[in-house]
């Protein structure tokens, strides 16, 4: 098998690779280490945050359990958030980082219109159901924000379900009198029940397939006939 030259030159004779490493400033290595060390600590806290934030929403939280959860110490809970709302509002900006990502993902593979849409749903689905940083999010948004404009998640997806329903429209896949603007937030509203039903009766692992027996019951509203 030919070496592979990594770029890295022999150390000089009578030398060893350990001491040609040795010879970097004096704490190189400590720091580097202390810095993955901190960052693993701030993921762990913030799934450990995600978890109660899930269970008790923001003001339910005792940072005890979240510190427990995190296996870590409350100087370390501290330094990296200074309150339970700071842990709060790093989830719900990680969560608005997700949608759009999820419609470029979409669009790249070709969808458009209402395959586009139900795609786009079924990813949403799927990270909801596997992602508690999501789930969270989802639930402590209305409790952080209020109702600021664009701070919920329900926002976002009716504006991408309003775009491929007017994808759908173009091409004649769905109905020329359909009101797009309403249509979009009742699928919106269809889907985000699914999700609570789901949440509630303990059904988050078939999440998707009552996602697809809500499609059974809508798409007849929303597609032309016949579709062309």
């Amino acid at each position: 098998m030919r070496a592979v030259s990594l770029g890295m030159s022999a150390p000089p004779c009578g030398e060893t690779m350990a001491d040609t490493i040795g010879a970097q400033p004096p704490g190189h290595g400590r720091k580097r280490r202390t810095n993955v060390r901190g960052e693993d600590a701030r993921e762990r806290i913030l799934d450990a945050a995600a978890r109660e934030f899930e269970a008790h929403g923001v003001a339910g939280a005792q940072i005890q359990r979240i510190i427990d959860g995190a296996g870590a110490t409350r100087g370390a809970v501290h330094y990296h958030f200074a309150t339970k709302d700071s842990m709060a509002r790093e989830l719900i900006a990680q969560k608005h980082e997700i949608w759009p990502d999820i419609v470029v993902d979409v669009n790249s593979v070709g969808l458009t219109g209402i395959d586009a849409m139900k795609e786009m749903m079924r990813r949403a689905a799927l990270v909801l159901r596997d992602d508690v940083r999501a789930r969270a999010a989802m639930r402590i948004t209305p409790e952080v924000h209020g109702g600021t404009p664009g701070s919920s998640a329900y926002e976002v997806w009716h504006s991408f379900v309003r775009g491929f329903l007017g994808q759908g429209i173009a091409d004649g896949t769905v109905r020329r009198d359909l009101d797009v603007r309403e249509a979009a937030i009742v699928v919106v509203q269809a889907a985000i029940g699914v999700y609570i039903v789901a949440r509630e009766t303990g059904s988050m692992q078939s999440l998707e397939k009552q996602l697809e027996r809500m499609w059974t019951y809508l798409l007849p509203g929303l597609i032309a006939h016949p579709p062309f």
